[in-house]
């Protein structure tokens, strides 16, 4: 049977070592956002945080390194993100490595279209 660890918390009750995390009692589920607690209606009915930080809305900035397929996909998605309201500034980079992606995977498809450069050999056999 495993020996079981046990820490004294600030009221001096044994607590197993599993449940602490950086010192603290794990306090179950973590928050969810306030905005998806609008978009979902707010179904527990409890107070909305008024305080949360807010990270602004709109389009970023297109990078620079993107090539010319990448920049095209970033333009198209952010502008369909946008208007759901679900990109905000700091999705650049993750934005940016999508697009990249994207960009990447035309090419490989473009690559694997082309015409075999050298023939396949008949399949006759040798006499």
């Amino acid at each position: 049977m495993p020996l079981r660890v046990f820490f004294r918390d600030i009221r001096g009750r044994g607590v197993p070592e599993e449940t602490l995390i950086l010192g603290r009692k794990m306090r179950g589920r973590k928050p969810k956002p306030t905005v998806l607690k609008a978009l979902a209606g707010n179904p527990g009915k409890r107070a909305i945080n008024r305080s949360e930080p807010a990270i602004p809305n709109g389009i970023p900035d297109c990078p620079s390194f993107l090539d010319d397929e990448a920049k095209a996909e970033w333009f198209r998605v952010a502008s369909i993100l946008n208007q759901m309201g679900l990109l905000t500034r700091a999705d650049r980079s993750a934005l940016a490595a999508y697009c990249t992606c994207y960009s990447r995977w035309v090419s490989a498809e473009a690559e694997v279209r082309k015409p075999d450069p050298i023939e396949p050999q008949s399949h006759q056999s040798r006499r």
